[in-house]
């Protein structure tokens, strides 16, 4: 009787996996409405993926506060996770619509530490849009980056706040700043804000009921 051949499934130091009902398993479709999360998820990548600017500030209008958590995750992806950069940046500007001390401590956090100056850029020009007073010294920090797409996400930043609180306000919050780079992009900053406050050339101030009581 000749011996049995060697088994040829051996793998040095390494025992074979018992997996219980075999190593090969029948795939089995779910229907969607039994995975809530994966129908949420693709919900909120359409609404953020709007290349259209007038679709995507009807998108916005869509996404409520139970929407927050999972923006909140997107806004943490990263390339590893395969996330469009479109659609994390878009997440992050969203999250200044909901100034909550989680939104904003992710803002905050990504500003400082974001892995690339375009994460740490979109998290600045998105803090700005808060309207909060407190962000302005952050913002002054992101003025001094030496990257310049970071540096002038930082200027956006400061334009949309004085848009919410004024530039008295944001001056006041920035009275003790030294550093000449920062003073010269928040001079330069405050007034894009005060031009964008300005009317059009040759559009006429419409008169009012206090104007005419003048005369």
């Amino acid at each position: 009787m000749s011996p049995k051949p060697p088994r040829n499934d051996f793998r040095l130091n390494e025992p074979k996996p018992t997996i219980p009902g075999g190593a090969r398993r029948r795939s089995v479709r779910i229907a969607r409405s039994r995975v809530p999360d994966v129908a949420g998820r693709e919900r909120l990548n359409r609404l953020l993926l709007a290349h259209d600017p007038e679709i995507a500030e009807q998108n916005r209008a869509k996404i409520t506060d139970r929407d927050l958590e999972l923006l909140r995750q997107i806004a943490l992806e990263g390339a590893l996770a395969g996330t469009p950069p479109a659609l994390r940046r878009n997440a992050i500007n969203f999250l200044a619509d909901w100034p909550t001390p989680e939104n904003v401590n992710l803002l905050v956090d990504l500003a400082g530490r974001g892995e690339d100056f375009y994460v740490r850029g979109a998290a600045l020009a998105a803090l700005g849009r808060t309207g909060l007073r407190a962000v302005a010294r952050i913002l002054a920090d992101g003025l001094a980056a030496r990257e310049p797409v970071e540096a002038a996400s930082a200027e956006h930043g400061i334009v949309a706040l004085v848009g919410a609180i004024g530039a008295a306000a944001v001056r006041a919050e920035l009275a003790n700043e030294r550093r000449k780079n920062v003073l010269e992009r928040l001079d330069r900053a405050l007034s894009q804000a005060t031009e964008a406050k300005k009317p059009p050339r040759g559009v006429r101030r419409r008169r009012t009921t206090a104007d005419q009581s003048k005369r």
